[in-house]
């Protein structure tokens, strides 16, 4: 029989004010705690947020000598308040006129035009600087296929309202609400007669239902049927979440282009420039682990793909002729940085939409290619034939190059792209960036890289020499060059090569699955490959989980708030938590712009530290989509103990340079967030606060609530009324959370994310009477689990050490570094599984 814990029981308290002092010595000093009173750091659900909210745990020694933390006694942790938002009814779908029936061959030759435009743009091969940046939204053919269905339904809806909206004869009523509207803002609703025809959409087709294996104790590679009252909710190939009404410009699919006046709305990169500096302002506790391992997660929660043209290409969406997908951003002649090379746009690209699986007229919901749960999809891919590619499909192991993440063969490039790009051999070049280039001496034949379409054939950089200068026949070291064989890194997420702090860390769990599958084999020579690869997965899932609730979750949200809210680990027993209604898929509000708060705590500058101290660095730009250095195993080791030390930027409205347009070929990060955000359709941030705190921000001066009064002045400046601010730029300037390392505003969100994750996911690792259920030394063993552990097995070369909190930086009497061989650093033993 299960012991079944309360959802915030079991907590142990361990800090120097909450304990009785030790008994004093003969001498008259202090006596340090027994060492059977010792435990790991990582035994103490949520160390990490009580240790950033300044407080210091009561260290004491285990036999070996290395540092852990007392025990003291075991009081109730604070009451719990509930979750971080109430249960909520779901969105109701839009009203759809009678006759809609009659327009669907209108929006099929729409569709029909649109394919036209793009094999003549595909013939054009048209290079932007913005070029490399775009490999973040790289996405297969089925993802464009399903949201080219979605965006014909889309336009079904469009048409159909807006003959409805013309008609002079439509008699209307009006309806007051103030429920969830996407601005925050009491809103006049008109509902026309006419707006009560079809329910459903015409031509759309129904998905079928999937049918599930209760018995099944493993998880399916494209999350289906983990929800078996509603199989397909958060499957991979499925829409975002809403928590709010969208704000498209016709309630459907238009971008949000105006404000609530009716005028433009600041362009993106104006408000990127004004509103979010480049001021270095690093946080002294939080080391750049904790950032790092943040995109991992939204690697492995969602990844929203965008309208490309075939063959995977991207669009030029600052050309004359351009798509009607496309959404760029204008760019000021007197632009700061971008006017010097003459650039008067950024360009973007409209996200794919979902098709809405009931075929029930609804707003836009953003399509993601990854699961919805914390399950290592980002690892491990997010449907069947994926993982099964990333499988040796022998001792349960996923591929890898020597250790690192594997290659893509150059020959099975070739068989995607068939066409071959000469490239000068046998001497060595450097791009643009002064990075060296590769050689290659195959006959002067460089196989084309599946990535290469998008450069007309050669591995272009994306901004070689001066700013605007975009042609040099140049070629960018963009993936390893290994026995012939060229590419990228593979894994579950192409994002992982995006930098190389996030192509190291992939690299570790991989091996850390391998390390996983290798011992069970031995443990268990009758098993063969399937359940060695599904047992090592649902292991190493497990750990993954239970280091994001232990050590990233209180880090981020704060102890308080984690604990209060339900979203720390129990320190014993399994939690009765799991409900199948709620919905566990990430919403549009958390993945669009909560989420994306970390990339303020990116560095320009990459910290390498060697065994003794030496500290180099590299340049954040050096690694974009170039996980090559990975190779040398003195730099990933230099890399990975340069990650744990190397202090990262704190969460606020500034950002590194880079990320202001060296980036990935002269891009803005924080105005193409804020400009996705508008082609999603997402809520401001006046209708988040009243979502999140119930507070309507009615004026300039109800803002002073949640940030200074110097933000709030220059809000004023760059919008013309309260109501238009953008959801990413009001909760980047909001003051932190009390003990949190977000404003109020984001740690509603973000708390909520992980509370859905948690409670909606049928095989959360201490999940209580579910098929997948560990046993009690299985999960009495999963607890040991640790970030600090996780690199100590698997950084490899002279890796020999790491503080016990590793997503905060070394402190010599709080976290100091200990050896990976000591007590302090428990491994999790595999010999109960």
């Amino acid at each position: 029989m299960q012991d079944v814990s309360s959802a915030s029981g079991g907590i142990i308290d361990v800090f120097v004010e909450d304990r009785a002092p030790a008994p004093p010595s003969a001498d008259g000093e202090t006596a340090p705690p027994p060492a059977d009173d010792c435990m790991p750091f990582a035994s103490v659900p949520g160390l990490v947020g009580r240790m950033m909210a300044g407080q210091a745990p009561a260290t004491c020694s285990f036999a070996d000598g290395s540092v852990g933390v007392s025990a003291g006694r075991t009081p109730s942790p604070p009451a719990a308040t509930g979750p971080p938002l109430e249960p909520r009814t779901p969105l109701a779908p839009l009203p759809l006129p009678v006759g809609a029936d009659q327009h669907l061959a209108s929006a099929v030759r729409q569709l029909d035009a649109m394919v036209r435009l793009e094999r003549r743009l595909s013939e054009q091969a048209p290079l932007a600087p913005e070029r490399l940046h775009t490999l973040h939204f790289r996405s297969d053919a089925a993802s464009q296929h399903q949201g080219r269905r979605a965006l014909r339904d889309l336009m079904v809806v469009q048409l159909a309202s807006n003959s409805s909206t013309r008609a002079a004869s439509a008699t209307t009523t009006t309806t007051t609400t103030q429920s969830r509207s996407g601005n925050g803002r009491t809103m006049r609703v008109t509902v026309r007669k006419t707006m009560v025809g079809e329910k459903r959409v015409p031509g759309c087709e129904i998905e079928p239902e999937i049918s599930c294996d209760r018995s099944n104790k493993y998880r399916t590679a494209d999350g289906s049927c983990n929800n078996l009252k509603t199989p397909s909710l958060g499957r991979s190939g499925t829409g975002l979440h809403r928590l709010l009404n969208s704000t498209f410009s016709d309630g459907i699919f238009g971008p949000r282009l105006l404000g609530s006046g009716g005028s433009p709305l600041p362009s993106a990169r104006r408000l990127s420039a004004s509103l979010l500096s480049t001021n270095a302002n690093a946080d002294g506790r939080v080391a750049v682990s904790l950032p790092v391992f943040a995109e991992f997660l939204s690697h492995d929660l969602q990844q929203t793909g965008v309208f490309r043209l075939e063959g995977d290409r991207p669009l030029d969406c600052c050309a004359a002729d351009s798509h009607p997908q496309c959404l760029p951003i204008s760019v000021s002649g007197e632009d700061p940085v971008f006017s010097a090379a003459g650039r008067r746009c950024i360009s973007m690209t409209r996200s794919l939409p979902a098709p809405e699986r009931q075929c029930l007229p609804r707003s836009a919901a953003p399509l993601s290619r990854q699961t919805a749960f914390l399950d290592g999809s980002g690892l491990y891919g997010a449907n069947a034939a994926d993982t099964r590619r990333l499988r040796e499909l022998r001792g349960g192991r996923l591929r890898s190059n020597d250790g690192l993440l594997p290659t893509r063969d150059a020959r099975d490039a070739t068989a995607e792209n068939t066409i071959l790009s000469a490239v000068t051999s046998g001497r060595r070049r450097r791009d643009a960036f002064g990075r060296p280039s590769i050689g290659f001496p195959d006959n002067g034949l460089f196989p084309r890289h599946p990535f290469s379409a998008q450069f007309g054939g050669v591995l272009q950089p994306p901004l070689p020499g001066p700013l605007g200068s975009f042609n040099a026949p140049l070629v960018v070291p963009m993936g390893i060059l290994k026995n012939g064989r060229f590419d990228n890194f593979g894994n579950g997420n192409h994002r992982a090569n995006e930098q190389l702090h996030g192509a190291l860390l992939h690299t570790v769990w991989l091996r850390e699955h391998n390390r996983v599958a290798d011992e069970l084999a031995r443990n268990h020579p009758d098993w063969d490959d399937e359940r060695l690869f599904q047992e090592a997965r649902r292991v190493v899932v497990a750990q993954l989980q239970h280091i994001t609730y232990n050590e990233f979750v209180p880090g981020t949200l704060g102890y308080e708030y984690a604990a209060t809210r339900g979203l720390l680990p129990l320190s014993v027993g399994f939690s009765p938590l799991y409900n199948a209604s709620v919905d566990p898929r990430p919403a549009v509000e958390f993945s669009t712009a909560a989420f994306r708060a970390g990339h303020s705590k990116l560095q320009g500058m990459l910290r390498l530290v060697s065994r003794s101290g030496q500290v180099d660095n590299s340049k954040l730009t050096d690694g974009a989509f170039n996980p090559a250095p990975l190779v040398d195993e003195g730099f990933f080791v230099r890399l990975a103990r340069g990650m744990i030390d190397q202090p990262a930027e704190g969460t606020d409205a500034n950002f590194a340079a880079a990320l202001h347009g060296e980036m990935l070929g002269g891009v803005d990060l924080p105005a193409l967030t804020i400009q996705r955000g508008r082609d999603q359709g997402l809520a401001t941030y006046p209708a988040a606060v009243q979502l999140c705190h119930g507070k309507t921000l009615a004026s300039w001066n109800d803002f002073s609530t949640f940030m200074d009064a110097e933000a709030v002045e220059e809000l004023r400046t760059a919008y013309a009324d309260p109501s238009d601010v953008d959801l990413y730029i009001g909760g980047m300037m909001e003051r932190h959370a009390e003990g949190a390392d977000l404003g109020p505003t984001f740690q509603c969100l973000v708390g909520d994310m992980f509370y859905r994750l948690r409670v909606g996911d049928r095989f959360f690792y201490d999940n209580a009477d579910q098929a997948g259920t560990f046993d009690d030394a299985q999960l009495n063993e999963l607890r040991k689990a640790s970030m600090a552990r996780i690199l100590c097995d698997n950084v490899g070369g002279d890796f020999d050490g790491v503080q016990p909190m590793a997503m905060l930086r070394p402190d010599e009497r709080e976290n100091p570094i200990v050896s990976c061989s000591s007590q302090a650093l428990p491994r999790v033993n595999l010999g109960v599984f």
